[in-house]
């Protein structure tokens, strides 16, 4: 039977640790972040909810100002509230990527006809900072990509933060089950044969990075509709 979502810990794998330090290293280097989300009560100046800046100073300052509209209206219904920034790109990181391609094939490799056809999504970065969050939703059956004749059996995110505790928030709740997001933590989302997992992060109380990287992965199964019987 399958699972709405897989976790794995790549901090175990002692051959991965060198290429996830440097991920963190990157990860970390806030002048990587160049776009504000928020999806909440209307904010002067944002397009769309979100908003791209030239710095990071000018991206915090502006996030600050939300937070604390925030800390003064805690009855406001937000949706979103976070950073985004760059991509990574997995030919630098050759053993991670192998690492996630063998898990996906260790997970969907009894449907998948030919390796090639699967892609691996560049690692968009995101960050949370105090007051952050996301609301719960569900990304699986409204992101098919079927008419293009790509399917999109799961989103992945990898979690970058050290010495994280829980009480600080900020945790990933996929299914009713809390996922602290600490380093080198990998969760799959699972979207094959009717699975879309509501998940949603809790409210970040302290001011800290909390940091992941958000990719995906699509099939191209134009002939072969194998992930949604």
């Amino acid at each position: 039977m399958e699972k709405p979502f897989y976790e794995f810990n790549l901090n175990k794998e002692k051959s991965l640790l060198n290429e996830l330090n440097q991920i963190y290293d990157f990860c970390s280097d806030t002048s990587n972040y160049t776009k504000l989300i928020f999806r909440g009560p209307e904010w002067k100046g944002f397009n769309n909810n979100i908003q791209f800046f030239n710095s990071y100073e000018d991206l915090i300052s502006e996030y600050y100002k939300i937070s604390q509209y925030i800390t003064n209206n805690p009855q406001s219904n937000i949706g979103q509230f976070s950073l985004y920034g760059e991509s990574i790109i997995w030919e630098k990181y050759p053993n991670i990527y192998k690492f996630i391609f063998d898990k996906i094939i260790n997970l969907y490799g009894g449907d998948i006809f030919d390796k090639k056809n699967i892609k691996i999504s560049e690692g968009l970065l995101t960050m949370y900072k105090k007051n952050g969050v996301l609301s719960k939703h569900r990304d699986g059956t409204s992101y098919e990509l079927t008419k293009s004749g790509f399917t999109k059996p799961s989103n992945i995110l990898l979690y970058l933060n050290k010495d994280y505790k829980k009480e600080w928030g900020g945790c990933f709740i996929v299914d009713g089950v809390e996922v602290i997001p600490e380093f080198g933590k990998l969760v799959f989302l699972n979207f094959r044969n009717g699975n879309d997992p509501e998940h949603e992060v809790s409210v970040l109380k302290e001011d800290i990075n909390r940091i992941a990287l958000l990719f995906n992965i699509t099939y191209n199964n134009k002939d072969n509709k194998i992930f949604n019987n």
